[in-house]
């Protein structure tokens, strides 16, 4: 429990959630239309970079595997037997959320043994809940546009889930 982060993968860490709010914000754009959602965003970059270097400093970033984290597998697994009864024409959404989903456990088990270091946990969840509450205020100024028509995994509207994330994290720090 006395091990502590590499500085790295805090600094990809913190790179990582700093995208999270303006997860649309592309590096590379599908097609060159800057009209229409799809590419390579810079959350994704960083996210790749956090994984990378999780996976150099795996002693510290998977120590340990909560129990929980086998009832994501268990999800998986029943979300991808049932492609077997998906028409073909939703086989590419059905395999994207399902990438979506392994990202997600992925960070979750990342984040689960990072955050046994009390002090970058305190660190993470107040610069998280400013930052978005920052940039919430930034959308409603009109400072930039807002992406419509997305869905979270689980349908969610994600504008209304990142500002709830910022003020739970606010209130956790």
């Amino acid at each position: 429990a006395g091990m502590k982060t590499v500085p790295a993968v805090q600094a990809a860490y913190f790179a990582f959630m700093l995208w999270i709010p303006i997860e649309t914000v592309y590096f590379i754009k599908d097609g060159g239309n800057p009209s229409t959602p799809g590419g390579v965003s810079l959350s994704r970059l960083f996210g790749v970079l956090l994984f990378g270097l999780a996976l150099i400093d795996y002693r510290r970033s998977f120590r340990r595997i909560p129990a929980s984290f086998w009832m994501l597998g268990w999800y998986l697994a029943a979300s991808a037997a049932s492609q077997l009864w998906v028409p073909a024409e939703h086989l590419a959404r059905a395999g994207a959320h399902q990438m979506t989903f392994l990202q997600m456990a992925a960070i979750f088990l990342i984040s689960v043994n990072l955050f046994e270091d009390a002090d970058f946990r305190a660190a993470v969840f107040r610069f998280y809940g400013w930052w978005v509450a920052l940039v919430a205020a930034a959308m409603a100024l009109g400072a930039f546009s807002v992406t419509e028509g997305r869905s979270s995994i689980e349908s969610q509207n994600p504008n209304v889930a990142a500002g709830l994330f910022a003020l739970g994290a606010v209130c956790l720090a």
